[in-house]
C-alpha cells in the first residue's frame, strides 16, 4: 500500500508541474527575458519652431536608448499640434540632430534640419513629406554642395532669402541654394 500511494503521489506532483511548464513548439524561439539595449532610457525631449506665417509646426523629438544611441523624430503638424505627420526618423550613435529656429522657408513648402551626427550635414525636406523629383526623401544640401562646388567649403546654412533660396555660408564666399534647380549661385562679395 505504501508503494501504491508513493507513486501516486509522484505521478500527481509530475501532472500538476507539467501543467504549469510553458511548451515550446517545433521551430519557436523562447522568449529572452534580456532587456533590449534600444529600449527608451528616459522620456522624449521635444523642439518646436512655428512656421513664419505660424499656421504650421515642426517638433524634432529625441529620446536616449540604453545603449548610448539616440532616436531623432521630425513631425510637421498643424499649430495647435494635430494632423501630425512623422517626416523623418534616425537613430544616432553619437552627435544630434537639431531644429534650427529658422527652419521654414518663408513659403512654408520647406524646412531644414542639422544632423550632427557626422560632421555638420544640412538636410532639407519638403513639409508636405512628399519625395522631390529624384524620389529621395530629403536633399543633403552639405553633400551636394561639396559636389557642385569643390573649392570650396560649406560652413553653415543661416536660413532663407526668398522663396525656395536657401542662404549657405562658404568659406570667403556666400552662396543661394536654389531648392528647386538643387543649384548654388554665389553671390558678389
Amino acid at each position: 500500500m505504501k508503494i501504491a500511494s508513493l507513486a501516486f503521489l509522484v505521478v500527481t506532483a509530475l501532472l500538476f508541474f507539467l501543467q504549469f511548464k510553458p511548451t515550446i513548439q517545433k521551430g519557436q524561439v523562447q522568449p529572452n527575458p534580456i532587456i533590449s539595449p534600444t529600449k527608451p532610457l528616459s522620456p522624449p525631449i521635444s523642439t518646436e519652431t512655428l512656421s513664419g506665417d505660424g499656421t504650421m509646426k515642426a517638433t524634432m523629438k529625441s529620446q536616449e536608448n540604453l545603449d548610448g544611441s539616440t532616436v531623432y523624430s521630425l513631425f510637421i503638424s498643424d499649430s495647435s499640434g494635430k494632423n501630425s505627420k512623422n517626416l523623418y526618423s534616425k537613430t544616432v550613435q553619437k552627435g544630434s540632430i537639431e531644429l534650427p529656429i529658422n527652419s521654414w522657408s518663408p513659403d512654408d513648402k520647406y524646412l531644414f534640419v542639422l544632423d550632427k551626427e557626422a560632421g555638420d550635414n544640412y538636410l532639407v525636406f519638403k513639409s508636405n513629406g512628399e519625395p522631390f523629383i529624384s524620389g529621395d526623401k530629403f536633399i543633403d544640401a552639405t553633400s551636394l554642395f561639396k559636389k557642385k562646388q569643390p573649392g570650396f567649403s560649406l560652413s553653415e546654412v543661416t536660413g532663407w532669402d526668398g522663396v525656395g533660396l536657401m542662404h549657405v555660408k562658404a568659406t570667403n564666399a556666400s552662396f543661394w541654394f536654389d531648392i528647386d534647380s538643387q543649384n548654388f549661385l554665389q553671390l558678389a562679395r
